[in-house]
């Protein structure tokens, strides 16, 4: 596929951590790294980033604990699927 036109931005757009009113993606033009926008979505991504690292050391635990029962046997996919 080809591009019929020329990019908006010689820059990748920073895709930011957060959606339009209507769903879409939000993107910050390059150039603005230091705006109050950008600051912002830093401090979402950080926070994301720190719940991420919390749930994944959460999950660490889980197989070691024996009150977590065994693992229930793995499905075999039905035909066709």
């Amino acid at each position: 596929m080809t591009q019929d036109h020329e990019p908006l931005f010689d820059e990748d757009l920073r895709l930011l951590p957060w959606t339009s009113e209507t769903g879409k993606p939000c993107h910050l033009a390059p150039g603005a790294e230091d705006g109050m926008v950008s600051a912002l979505a830093d401090g979402i991504e950080n926070r994301h980033l720190a719940e991420a690292a919390r749930v994944l050391r959460e999950c660490e635990a889980i197989p070691a604990d024996p009150a977590a029962g065994a693992a229930p046997p793995a499905r075999e996919a039905a035909p066709g699927v």
